[in-house]
């Protein structure tokens, strides 16, 4: 009876153990599936982002509410240089910076074009 109950506790760690093995299988070799990204719900997600940023609900979202990493990436947003980004900055930088990288202009951010954006930025 013990050895059955060792065993059935063994049994979902070992599945586990095999569905992580075939995931980094999976993507050995960096495989990363296409994923393309229409203009529209970019502009759909956005008010569900900045509403996320904005630790205090005040509407705006303050350089002081931005962790220090991500301060040299979030100051250009704030364009009237006021110390905050409204909620119209930022829909407005997330579109010119989406507009950047879809070098086809078809409203539609494929992988390759955000991946050369992303090696641009840098």
């Amino acid at each position: 009876m013990r050895n059955m109950i060792v065993l059935s506790a063994l049994a979902p760690m070992l599945l586990t153990a095999c569905s992580r093995q075939e995931d980094e299988d999976r993507n050995a070799a960096g495989f990363k599936p296409p994923v393309n990204v229409l203009r529209t719900d970019l502009v759909t997600g956005a008010d569900r982002r900045f509403d996320r940023l904005d630790r205090d609900k005040n509407g705006t979202i303050e350089l002081s509410e931005v962790p220090s990493e991500r301060l040299a990436r979030t100051r250009p947003l704030d364009t009237n240089k006021d110390g905050t980004i409204t909620r119209d900055e930022y829909k407005t930088a997330q579109l010119a910076r989406f507009d950047r990288a879809d070098v086809n202009h078809d409203g539609t951010l494929t992988t390759p074009e955000r991946d050369a954006a992303k090696l641009l930025e840098r």
